[in-house]
This record gives structure tokens, C-alpha cells and sequence, in this order.
């Protein structure tokens, strides 16, 4: 959801190779950007002005940027393939992952323009499911897997209507 607007950013499973801006209280208004490749995980800037999403157009998936509502030229922030990104809670940082596991975070600079600084590692996430920043992108939660531990066990029961005669 975009602060102070009611917008939700979506994927129409129908249509592939379209990315949605859905006005959640404009009875089904929505704006469609038809593209030729998978684009999944968009965030929205924390002042609703970017967007920010995974696209594998290049071969590989990479962060972009582009502005909003009004979609303009499009910013690759990674460098080398990212995943997942997060942004700071003044929008002046966005943090990702790079496919070797790494948390990596780049300076932001919006004006009429976004514009990205130089991509730095931050720490390594090997083994991590997922991350969240704190608003002041000096903390994270950090989901982490035990990669010795045995998994769940799974129990199916087969006609267990029949188990309650």
C-alpha cells in the first residue's frame, strides 16, 4: 500500500505480462503497464512518489525503480541480480539481496528524477528467508533456517470423514 493513498500494486495472474496499480476506493480503476518479461515483489517509496520491483529483463532478476503514479524511465538500482528490495523509512536507502545471499543497500536521491548511488554490502543473509529494516535502516529481522534441524513432520489422513462414525 502507497502512505496516503489507497494504491496497491499487483499482478494480474491472468495476464502475465502486465504489472497493476489498483486504486483500492476507485471501484476498479487501475493503471496497467503491459511488459515483456516476469516483474514481481513491487514496493512502493515510503512517499508513494517510486516504485520499486524485480524484473528478469535483463536475463536475470534485478531491482528497478521507476516513478509513480505516472510511470517514467525505468532505474536499475542492482548491479548484479537482486531480489526482495526494502526501503528505508525516508526512502533515502533501499536495501535488497544479491543472489549470493547478501544484504546489499544503495543510497537513494529522488527528485524530479530517482537516482541511485554505488550498491554496498552490508552483511551476509546465507541461510536467511527473508528480511525486514527498521524505519531507520539501522536494524533488521532477520528470518533465519536451522539447516540441521529435520522438518516438520507431515501427517495425511485418507477418508478421515469415516473416523468420525
Amino acid at each position: 500500500m502507497v502512505p496516503r493513498r489507497q494504491n496497491v500494486a499487483a499482478v494480474d495472474l491472468r495476464y502475465q505480462d502486465q504489472t497493476r496499480s489498483l486504486d483500492c476506493f476507485g471501484y476498479g480503476r487501475s493503471h496497467a503497464e503491459t511488459v515483456s518479461s516476469d516483474e514481481f515483489q513491487s514496493r512502493f517509496s515510503p512517499d508513494g512518489r517510486w516504485i520499486t520491483y524485480v524484473s528478469d529483463e535483463s536475463g536475470k532478476p534485478e531491482v528497478y525503480a521507476q516513478s509513480f503514479p505516472t510511470l517514467g524511465k525505468k532505474l536499475r538500482i542492482s548491479d548484479r541480480g537482486g531480489l526482495a528490495p526494502a526501503w528505508r523509512g525516508d526512502g533515502r536507502e533501499l536495501f535488497y539481496t544479491s543472489p549470493d545471499g547478501k544484504l546489499m543497500s544503495t543510497e537513494i536521491r529522488g527528485g524530479a528524477t530517482i537516482e541511485a548511488g554505488t550498491p554496498k554490502t552490508l552483511f551476509s543473509m546465507t541461510g536467511a528467508q527473508g528480511f525486514a529494516p527498521t524505519r531507520d535502516g539501522s536494524r533488521f529481522l532477520v528470518v533465519l533456517t536451522d539447516p540441521s534441524a529435520d522438518p516438520w513432520p507431515m501427517t495425511l489422513v485418507f477418508n478421515w470423514p469415516a473416523l468420525l462414525k
